[in-house]
């Protein structure tokens, strides 16, 4: 069974509605609309209103990654500034998911910092950092920002460092 949308500026009923003037296909409506309805996103490869944008799903034997944005309602390869691809909502964020940071060179939340350009995970802003704020230590290990306080090493632990 193949959906047709009723199509108003050519007056047909199509199975994908045009690029020009740019529509989507509603499938609450079954008609081509300029602007999708609350909750969905206008995807420019399917021409239709999704409520989900596509992670990783080969369309024309290429992959495709797109994200919902919500301040235009599209599915969108690269997020607006001001806000990142999160991979777990499948959406563009202004704060990263738990666990995730805000990376500005790619616009993206990532699980660790990048190494090129080097950056630091700082917990308050949930983003990557060129470099760590006032009361702060840059970690390689992780690169995140720490709190500058040595760690206390027992004696006996400390031997073991010192002659291993």
């Amino acid at each position: 069974m193949f959906i047709t949308y009723a199509d108003d500026s050519t007056k047909a009923c199509v199975f994908t509605c045009p690029f020009a003037p740019s529509l989507y296909g509603d499938n609450s409506t079954n008609k081509c609309v300029l602007n999708c309805p609350s909750l969905s996103y206008g995807d420019n490869d399917t021409r239709l209103c999704l409520s989900t944008c596509f992670f990783g799903i080969s369309f024309n034997s290429i992959m495709t990654y797109t994200f919902a944005d919500n301040s235009t309602n599209f599915c969108v390869a690269t997020c607006p500034e001001n806000s990142w691809a999160d991979n777990y909502t499948y959406a563009c964020v202004t704060v990263c998911t738990d666990g995730t940071f805000a990376d500005d060179s790619t616009w993206k939340c990532v699980h660790m910092c990048p190494a090129n350009p080097v950056s630091y995970a700082y917990q308050l802003t949930k983003k990557c950092l060129y470099s760590c704020p006032g009361s702060y230590l840059a970690s390689e290990v992780g690169r995140q920002c720490m709190l500058k306080s040595c760690p206390i090493i027992p004696y006996f632990y400390y031997q073991d460092l010192i002659n291993n």
